[in-house]
C-alpha cells in the first residue's frame, strides 16, 4: 500500500466504491489505471488506489480477489 496519509478517506465502503465505479467507467481508461477500494486499519476507513496486477499479488491476494468476485 502506498502512503495513504495523502489519500482521501471514505467513511464507508459504499462511498469509496461509488467513486471507484465512476472513475473506472471511463471507456478510455486503461486497464492498468483502474482503481479499487480497500479498508485502512490505520485510518479506520476506506481509501481508493490503483489495482495491483495479478503478477504483483501474493497467492492469498489472488485467491481473495477471485472469492470476492464470486468465482
Amino acid at each position: 500500500m502506498a502512503n495513504c496519509n495523502r489519500k482521501n478517506l471514505y467513511a464507508t465502503q459504499n462511498m469509496a466504491d461509488e467513486y471507484v465505479n465512476f472513475y473506472n467507467s471511463d471507456l478510455l481508461r486503461n486497464e492498468s489505471d483502474k482503481l479499487n477500494s480497500y479498508y485502512c486499519g490505520l485510518h479506520r476507513g476506506w481509501h481508493v488506489g490503483h489495482q495491483k496486477l495479478p503478477s504483483q499479488m501474493s497467492k492469498s491476494e489472488r485467491i481473495n480477489r477471485l472469492l470476492d468476485a464470486g468465482l
